[in-house]
């Protein structure tokens, strides 16, 4: 019993790790969640060995040529709900037995699966990663996985000591994480009976599962940030990575940001070897992430000027001095503002420039796209 109250304390903790992020990213706390972290994330976003845990896998507010990636926030906030709702319908079942002294929960949802509990909160996890994608979370989205997946087998032979063959022909009626229902049938959780069955071996064996399927899951995460990376709206040339913020094609962010160099004042700014972010959005908008922004809160309309945009330039922290195109913004760990333009497309000037706003964000790790 020890050992599974030790899982269940470690399952609990990494899941609410997942959770945590989103929870503050999305109330009025975010700024102060940032602050409060802002010492584990730099070190982690300047550490070479470590920028990688904090990079986004899918875009924060670039956008993507490719539909599926641009409506990935949309999708994990309808699985997050889902979740919850699940998760809500499980614990009342299971405190209504509780409290009215029940024997054990076989209807509703456990009429099912054995374990909705671990699936709500499995669901919830997923829809949080695909709102917020850092490789950190997907590393404790799998490992609250991995562990569920072991509390759930020994939960379960606890049962069939407990209660023996009625707990058997319920397993039979029953999946474990998946209903016995249509094509979701199909899906079944293996025993992995490979494992050895207890000891030091055992838990060797199960630390090397977990190893691999870790490093198959970062090098999914990777190829997944590669193909988002390859699919936003972007031009790029030896010394710089413009992206944008809103729907606009290769020559038209191209136009944009060699107007902007047509500007002195920009010129005299982007100088020497240096390796250059550029982030262009519509004038009206206001990113709070981004050092360009007047307004405290996201503002994005779908109707604004479409010949008035903003360019913000800024120094590319990278880690390969020698990259360029989509390698120069693979390579990024962070950057420094240099100038803010402001670019009338139709009249084909920049009207003014300025040093860019101090932002509430300066020096926290924040997303890079």
């Amino acid at each position: 019993m020890d050992t599974k109250k030790g899982l269940k304390k470690f399952a609990w903790l990494v899941y609410a790790l997942i959770v945590f992020e989103i929870i503050y990213m999305i109330s009025p706390f975010a700024f102060f969640y940032y602050s409060a972290y802002k010492l584990p994330l730099k070190f982690l976003q300047e550490s070479e060995s470590t920028s990688w845990l904090v990079q986004f896998i899918l875009p924060h507010f670039a956008y993507s040529k490719s539909a599926i990636v641009n409506v990935h926030n949309q999708i994990g906030w309808t699985i997050l709900l889902v979740g919850l709702v699940l998760f809500v319908g499980g614990f009342c079942q299971i405190y209504y037995a509780k409290l009215f002294k029940k024997r054990e929960v076989t209807g509703g949802l456990y009429k099912y699966i054995r374990h909705p509990q671990y699936v709500s909160l499995a669901i919830v996890g997923l829809g949080t990663l695909l709102v917020w994608p850092r490789f950190l979370i997907l590393i404790t989205f799998v490992t609250m996985i991995f562990l569920y997946y072991f509390l759930a087998r020994f939960e379960e032979k606890e049962c069939l000591e407990k209660f023996g063959d009625k707990y058997a022909e319920y397993v039979q009626k029953t999946g474990m994480f998946f209903p016995r229902l249509g094509l979701l049938s199909r899906f079944s959780v293996p025993k992995l009976k490979f494992l050895p069955e207890r000891g030091v071996t055992r838990i060797l064996a199960i630390c090397f599962l977990y190893i691999v399927i870790m490093a198959a899951t970062l090098s999914f995460g990777s190829a997944v940030r590669n193909y988002s990376i390859s699919n936003i709206a972007s031009y790029s040339d030896n010394d710089s990575f413009v992206l944008s913020l809103t729907d606009l094609n290769r020559d038209e962010i191209k136009n944009i940001y060699e107007i902007t160099l047509s500007s002195g004042e920009v010129r005299a700014k982007v100088l020497g070897d240096k390796k250059y972010l550029v982030y262009i959005l519509p004038e009206a908008w206001h990113i709070p992430e981004l050092p360009a922004s007047f307004k405290p809160e996201h503002v994005t309309p779908k109707d604004y000027d479409q010949n008035l945009y903003k360019a913000l330039i800024t120094e590319a922290i990278v880690q390969n001095e020698a990259a360029t195109g989509n390698d120069l913004f693979k390579s990024a760990i962070g950057f420094d503002p240099s100038i803010l333009a402001f670019v009338n497309v139709k009249e084909k000037s920049v009207t003014r420039t300025m040093n860019p706003p101090t932002s509430k964000w300066a020096g926290i790790a924040v997303p890079l796209f």
